[in-house]
């Protein structure tokens, strides 16, 4: 509650870029939070504490209000002319098991100006293992709306292929453990090449997560992965130097 009370969480923004033509055509909204004696404290520990303490609601609602300014800024600049970008928020396991959490995230959309279209949810492999009934219900109702649901860190966990169909999920994200071996280890190419291959067969959009160095973006590219995003592309940075990156990335 501090964090966001004290004005201490931040929005930062990731590109996500076409390979055929390394043109960003999305972002993924990440959270940080800055404290001023600590320093910057990663998500990995200040979602628990947001969970524990039941404010992971008010983060969530930061994150959506701020993507959904972020986004919008960047469909009507003149400069940028990106009038299809969309936005990915990751939301908590916590918050998919909350009766109304699909109800409130297309009321904070409709609040904020913002398309559901626009939007993309991600939920990483695991929280969908086992996921109840309130869970999957939050997911349909939400990919009814339009909402692109995405599931991160894709090959790390145990989802079936039943699961992905059932949950509605539109998008994989392959995880940056097999993106760090893609160029380099035959095992590893040919998982990530059976990854692509599922999400071929199932409709599903892929973008492959980490990529750090120009041979792995073009053995994604040799082996059909759409889009990806890393550091070889543009880090995360804040909303105040959004534009500027997109900006040099459109004229790369």
């Amino acid at each position: 509650q501090n964090a966001v009370q004290f004005r201490q969480l931040e929005v930062w923004f990731q590109p996500v870029v076409r390979l055929s033509d390394d043109q960003p055509i999305a972002l993924e909204a990440l959270a940080r939070w800055r404290h001023p004696t600590l320093g910057d404290i990663a998500p990995g520990r200040f979602i628990p504490l947001a969970e524990a303490h039941g404010q992971i609601q008010a983060v969530g609602a930061f994150v959506v209000a701020a993507a959904a300014d972020a986004v919008k800024s960047v469909r009507t600049s003149t400069a940028l002319a990106m009038r299809s970008v969309t936005v990915s928020v990751n939301v908590s396991s916590h918050e998919l098991i909350d009766e109304g959490f699909a109800t409130r995230f297309i009321d904070r959309m409709a609040a904020a100006d913002a398309r559901p279209q626009w939007f993309a949810l991600e939920v990483t492999e695991a929280s969908l293992h086992g996921v109840g009934s309130i869970a999957h219900r939050n997911l349909v109702t939400l990919a009814d709306a339009g909402v692109t649901i995405a599931v991160d860190d894709f090959g790390t966990g145990t989802s079936s292929l039943e699961r992905l169909v059932e949950h509605r999920v539109g998008r994989l994200k392959i995880d940056r453990r097999f993106v760090a071996g893609v160029a380099t280890d035959e095992r590893t190419r040919r998982l990530v090449a059976a990854m692509l291959a599922i999400a071929s067969d199932l409709k599903l959009e892929v973008v492959a997560e980490g990529v750090e160095q120009q041979e792995q973006a073009a053995a994604l590219r040799e082996l059909g992965c759409a889009a990806a995003q890393g550091y070889l592309f543009a880090p995360a940075v804040p909303t105040t130097e959004l534009v500027s990156v997109l900006a040099d990335l459109r004229r790369a």
